[in-house]
């Protein structure tokens, strides 16, 4: 099985794809297509590359992952799965599609102790928290190498999709695994949920497929997947699927056109991406000079920190002090910055300015962080 190819043919409609753009600082040398024919965005790997490279939060396309967005995640489809009433102890065969960590099965395991799980991934060192669960079965490969005879009653797919050498093929593969009762949850990264002041690398190595709502229709339409529930408006997909029968209709796609379901949103996108990281030159040059008067707290170690750090060459200093409640676990330094968790910090910042790094939980850092009483709070957009 190659996971590159020079054969640049649409996964969806098997169409020649010519429209093109060249991720920032890519390192396997990926082109990202648009399909003229049917909207799919589809990055492809043009030589061979290292599968699994150190860790990494970089702003540009050579992001590589920590697998810790699993567990990010977890507690929104369990959200999802309270407010749709799915009852975990009416499935007793359950697929773990890229089951990472074992956020999902600690989930599953504690609501039904007699399921058994079948776990799928392909990093080894990963798998260590559940290797000797008794209720699980555990392939420690791709779900491309996956074979079984197995119906199953549940099938969890998160955050895998878009790493998918077919998504095509991927989806017709689940839905000829699931029981005719069976059902699917799936979610994955919402390319639409596109902020225009964006200047990190939408477009990232990992990532084979960039869905719409409008192309993952297309994709359950195909193989003959039904959308029971979906939540289309976040920054993740989420769908309840079934198996079609032959009365159903077709599921149908959105009538808003938005940023990536548009002719030419790649030429828009680059052209944009560059601009943004103008004006992030701009912002972190404001955070030195203000770190000359004031200590500064950036709340946020991830891919928009990356981003300030190389963009404004900002070194660590003791003017500086980097907090995030997750990377801390996985890294203790980034560009030579110390990480701390939010229990590290004294009750009272008064002096200090707060710089948060982060877009999906802004709001969320900046109520949280109205007992330190910052002096000032910046928030990097």
């Amino acid at each position: 099985m190659k996971l590159y190819t020079k054969k640049n043919i649409c996964d969806f409609c098997n169409s020649k794809l010519t429209v093109s753009y060249k991720p920032i600082n890519t390192k396997r040398n990926v082109i990202t297509f648009f399909c003229n024919n049917c909207n799919l965005l589809q990055s492809i790997p043009q030589k061979n590359f290292k599968s699994y490279p150190k860790p990494s939060m970089s702003f540009d396309a050579d992001r590589s992952s920590i697998m810790y967005t699993k567990e990010l995640v977890l507690p929104s489809h369990i959200s999802f799965f309270k407010k749709h009433k799915i009852n975990f102890k009416n499935y007793n065969s359950i697929l773990d599609i890229g089951s990472n960590r074992g956020s999902f099965i600690s989930f599953i395991s504690s609501k039904n102790k007699d399921a058994k799980i079948v776990a799928v991934e392909s990093r080894k060192n990963v798998i260590k928290k559940y290797k000797n669960f008794k209720n699980v079965k555990n392939y420690n490969i791709r779900y491309e190498q996956f074979k079984t005879k197995t119906k199953f009653d549940f099938i969890y797919n998160v955050h895998t999709l878009e790493h998918f050498t077919s998504c095509l093929l991927g989806l017709k593969k689940m839905h000829d695994s699931l029981k005719l009762s069976g059902k699917i949850f799936l979610a994955v990264p919402n390319i639409n949920y596109y902020d225009p002041s964006t200047f990190e690398e939408l477009f990232i190595d990992p990532h084979t497929f960039h869905f719409t709502h409008n192309t993952l229709v297309n994709y359950f339409n195909k193989v003959g997947l039904k959308i029971i529930k979906k939540n289309i408006d976040g920054d993740e997909l989420q769908y309840l699927l079934v198996k079609m029968n032959n009365k159903d209709i077709k599921n149908k796609k959105s009538k808003k056109t938005l940023m990536f379901d548009k002719k030419g949103s790649l030429l828009n996108y680059a052209k944009k991406i560059q601009k943004s990281r103008k004006k992030i030159e701009q912002q972190a040059e404001k955070l030195k000079k203000i770190s000359k008067k004031n200590h500064v707290v950036f709340w946020g170690a991830g891919r928009i920190f990356d981003g300030i750090v190389k963009l404004g060459k900002i070194k660590p200093t003791k003017q500086f002090k980097v907090v995030d409640k997750a990377l801390y676990k996985y890294f203790k330094k980034i560009h030579g910055f110390k990480l701390f968790k939010p229990n590290d910090l004294e009750k009272r910042q008064d002096n200090n300015i707060l710089v948060v790094c982060s877009r999906q939980y802004k709001m969320e850092i900046i109520n949280y962080t109205r007992k330190y009483s910052f002096k000032k709070t910046i928030a990097i957009t």
